[in-house]
C-alpha cells in the first residue's frame, strides 16, 4: 500500500526533526508528504486533481465482483479517503472471511449478496422486461439476467439505489459494459457511448480515444469522441485540451477513405466548437512535436503540441496506448467511459488496488456531473 510511504517516511522525518538528529530539519509535514506522493507516482497530481473534487460530494459506488480482495482494499482506501461510499456485490460470508484473512477491516463498506435479494430481483427483473420488452425479452430470461452482478450493478444505478458502478476486473470488456448499453440511455446531446485512456509520458497527460467501444467511427462520430474527450480532460483532470485528429496523412497530404472522414471529422468539431483548438488530419509524431507541426502546417489552430488525440478507428487507438504503456513505461488511467446517462466504468483484468481507488474518484466525479444535469433539466 503507497499509503505507508506517505505516512510512515513523514513520522520517522518528523520524530528525527523534534530529536534534533535531522539533517534537514522538516519544517512542513503536509508538504513533504505531498511531496512524497508526487515522486511516488507521476500521475499523483492529476488523479489527486480528480481525488480531491470527489470528496467534496461522494457518492455511492457499487462494485460487482467483491470476492477480490484488490476490491476490498480498494473499498477500504475509499472510505478512508472520504472519496465514496462502497457497496461490494459477492457472497457476504466470503466477502468477510477473506476481509479478515487479510485484516482489512469493513466499517463504512455495505456488503450486498444479490442471490439473498429476492424481492429486489423480482423487482429488477420487471424493469428489465420493461425496458427491454421492444427487444423481445420474456420475464424467464429477465429473472436470469438479473443474477449477472454486472446487471444487478447497473439495475441498482438506474433505479437509484447506487449513483456508480465500476465493474470488471474478473469479466471481459464486452462483457461488464453490455448491461449499461442494455438498460441505460445515452446522455442529452450524445449519439455514442465513447472510452478514452489518460497516458502519461514523462509527466505529461495526454488523452486517447476511442481505445475501446468503437471500431471505425463515422465523420460525425469521430467529432463526437473528440468533444467528449476534451471535455474529460478540461472539467475533470482541469486540462486545457488541444485536440489533434490523427491520420497515415498529413493535412491532404495522402488520398484515401480514411484521411477524408477525418477531415470531416474536423470540420464538424470546428462548427460545433469554434473556440476549442482542433486540427487535423496529421501523423502522430506531427501531433506531439512542436517543431514537426510548425514545419508542416505553420498556421495550424494548436497553439502547440497536441494531448488529445483522436484516433480514426479502434485498433490504432487501442495499440498505440499498449504500446506505450509496455514498451514506453508510460503511465495509464482509464478506461474513462462517455456518453451514457449514468456513472459506469470498467476496470482492466489487471487492475491493482490503486488502479481501482483512481478509477473510483472519476466515477464519483462523473456521478457528480450527471446528477447536477440531472437536477438541471
Amino acid at each position: 500500500d503507497p499509503r505507508v510511504l506517505w505516512f510512515v517516511a513523514p513520522a520517522v522525518a518528523e520524530a528525527a526533526t523534534a530529536a534534533g538528529v535531522a539533517r534537514k530539519p522538516l519544517e512542513d509535514v503536509a508538504a513533504y508528504r505531498e511531496e512524497l506522493r508526487a515522486r511516488f507516482q507521476a500521475s499523483y497530481g492529476l488523479i489527486n486533481t480528480v481525488t480531491v473534487k470527489a470528496q467534496v460530494n461522494p457518492m455511492t459506488v457499487v462494485y460487482p465482483h467483491g470476492a477480490d480482495v484488490r476490491i476490498i482494499r480498494a473499498a477500504r482506501r475509499v472510505v478512508d479517503e472520504r472519496i465514496a461510499a462502497p457497496i461490494i456485490l459477492g457472497e457476504v460470508g466470503e466477502v468477510e472471511r477473506l476481509a479478515a484473512g487479510h485484516r482489512i477491516p469493513m466499517d463504512g463498506i455495505t456488503l450486498v449478496d444479490p442471490g439473498e435479494q429476492e424481492d429486489r430481483r423480482a423487482h429488477f427483473a420487471r424493469v428489465l422486461m420493461d425496458l427491454r420488452r421492444h427487444k423481445g425479452m420474456s420475464e424467464e430470461e429477465a429473472t436470469r439476467r438479473v443474477l449477472d452482478p454486472n446487471m444487478y450493478a447497473v439495475l441498482m444505478v438506474q433505479q437509484g439505489e447506487a449513483e456508480a458502478v465500476l465493474g470488471g476486473l474478473t469479466t471481459s470488456y464486452p462483457e461488464t459494459i453490455r448491461p449499461a448499453l442494455q438498460v441505460l440511455r445515452v446522455e442529452e446531446g450524445r449519439t455514442i457511448v465513447s472510452a478514452l485512456y489518460v497516458v502519461i509520458v514523462k509527466g505529461t497527460p495526454y488523452f486517447f480515444a476511442d481505445c475501446a467501444v468503437n471500431i471505425t467511427p463515422t465523420a460525425d462520430q469521430l467529432a463526437e469522441i473528440a468533444l467528449a474527450t476534451a471535455a474529460v480532460a478540461e472539467e475533470q483532470f482541469d486540462v486545457a485540451p488541444r485536440v489533434a485528429f490523427i491520420s497515415y496523412s498529413n493535412f491532404s497530404s495522402a488520398g484515401g477513405e480514411e484521411p477524408e472522414r477525418v477531415r470531416q471529422a474536423v470540420g464538424i468539431c470546428h462548427q460545433q466548437a469554434p473556440t476549442l483548438p482542433v486540427d487535423g488530419e496529421m501523423h502522430a509524431d506531427t501531433a506531439v512535436v512542436r517543431e514537426l507541426l510548425l514545419r508542416r502546417k505553420p498556421d495550424n489552430q494548436l497553439g502547440g503540441t497536441a494531448n488529445v488525440l483522436i484516433f480514426p478507428n479502434l485498433t490504432s487507438a487501442n495499440a498505440s496506448y499498449k504500446l506505450l504503456h509496455y514498451l514506453g513505461e508510460a503511465e495509464v488511467i482509464g478506461p474513462i467511459l462517455s456518453g451514457l446517462s449514468r456513472s459506469v466504468h470498467v476496470l482492466q483484468l489487471d487492475a491493482e488496488v490503486g488502479d481501482i481507488v483512481n478509477l473510483t474518484a472519476i466515477a464519483v466525479l462523473d456521478a457528480q456531473r450527471k446528477s447536477r444535469v440531472a437536477v438541471g433539466s
